[in-house]
């Protein structure tokens, strides 16, 4: 089970298990999760930049991302943006990881 598929199946509604997750799970789509973002704050990608001697262009930090989401009125709306989304050109289901604005 991926990430996307395992948000499918908790919180998704039996509409959209049946068109999205069923094919998912099948193997007849993939899908691509969209989490890291530019100057993350990951411990690995620290420890990785002091041996190497480097700044950490990107890292997969679920504790510090910047991405927000906030509804005005019927729109939502995103303010972010994402480093690098992997099965990009494969994919036909996309999730991204945001925190919520009230």
């Amino acid at each position: 089970m991926t990430v996307v598929s395992e948000v499918l199946a908790r919180y998704g509604s039996p509409d959209q298990q049946k068109e999205w997750l069923l094919p998912l799970l099948n193997g007849d789509i993939r899908s691509a999760f969209a989490m890291t973002e530019k100057g993350g704050k990951s411990v690995v990608f620290h420890l990785l930049s002091l041996v190497l001697k480097t700044c950490p262009v990107a890292s997969s930090d679920a504790t510090n991302i910047q991405t927000s989401i906030r509804q005005e009125g019927n729109e939502i709306v995103i303010n972010g943006h994402k480093w690098y989304v992997s099965s990009v050109p494969v994919s036909r289901l996309f999730s991204y990881a945001f925190h919520q604005v009230d």
